[in-house]
């Protein structure tokens, strides 16, 4: 299974990278906003099949918790932070 993680980035473009055991790669989506970046990330999950259903966060500034750089959500979770349960996103 591939693992999809996601970096936070304070001053700059938050980033997609597509862990595939030893091989890490970028994904092309990028943007400044992170609830659209989570909206997407279900997206990526739900869309390819051999994506784990959980993603990797790296944000010390935010999401993760006090004194983390990292932590693990499960796509359910990151479901209910986007209201993502079966409702398209509006264009």
């Amino acid at each position: 299974m591939k693992l999809l993680e996601l970096y936070i980035n304070k001053n700059g473009p938050h980033r997609f990278i597509c862990v595939d055991g030893l091989h890490r790669s970028d994904l092309p989506f990028t943007g400044s906003d992170t609830d659209t970046m989570l909206a997407e990330a279900v997206r990526i999950i739900e869309g390819d099949q051999v994506f784990d259903e959980r993603i990797r966060i790296y944000d010390a500034h935010g999401i993760c918790l006090k004194g983390d750089v990292t932590r693990y959500v499960t796509l359910a979770s990151l479901k209910r932070w986007t209201r993502h349960e079966k409702q398209p996103l509006a264009a």
